[in-house]
């Protein structure tokens, strides 16, 4: 069987490469090594592009953090494939715990009555966006502003869903309470 692993080596002209070693041992009928076959391969390129995306990721996630807001992408399987802080704060779950669940079974039946059409709207190829009040699983009654934007692959099928999802129940509150004094 081969044998690997990566390593970092550094050229005569002081540059670093990053390299793939796998090597086989040849064995005599009695066991005893014969010889070693292998090869090495410059995998530079490649580790760069690696860890280009995990800072892209890292970058992307920080920034969805920081928005105010609840941000998911759902498969079309309705099921969470990605979501910010808090998306998972909201409902009391780790991001690992959400990622993979479905979309009906982490809001709960009530709210999906609610948001599930408009998912499925996006869905079919069409954004939605609307306010109302939902009553989650998990938060209460809730005020929302929500919006759902299809994600299509380079043949126009839509593969998911993009939610952005606002909090805005102190607003409609006020707005309420400023209708009734008038």
């Amino acid at each position: 069987s081969w044998y690997g692993t990566e390593f970092r080596v550094q050229r005569l002209d002081g540059s670093w490469r990053d390299v793939d070693d796998r090597a086989r041992i040849q064995r005599r009928r009695d066991g005893t090594a014969l010889r070693v076959i292998g090869t090495i391969h410059d995998v530079t390129e490649h580790k760069k592009a690696e860890r280009d995306v995990r800072r892209g990721q890292q970058q992307l996630e920080l920034l969805s953090d920081t928005v105010p807001a609840l941000i998911s992408y759902i498969g079309t399987d309705r099921c969470y494939r990605t979501c910010n802080a808090e998306y998972s704060k909201w409902f009391g779950l780790a991001r690992e715990d959400l990622v993979g669940r479905s979309v009906r079974e982490v809001l709960g039946a009530d709210a999906w009555r609610a948001v599930g059409p408009h998912i499925e709207q996006a869905f079919a190829g069409q954004p939605s966006e609307y306010e109302t009040e939902v009553d989650y699983r998990h938060g209460g009654r809730r005020s929302i502003h929500a919006r759902y934007t299809p994600h299509r692959d380079g043949t126009g099928e839509v593969v998911g869903v993009v939610c952005l999802v606002t909090d805005i129940t102190t607003r409609m509150r006020a707005s309420h309470a400023r209708a009734r004094l008038a």
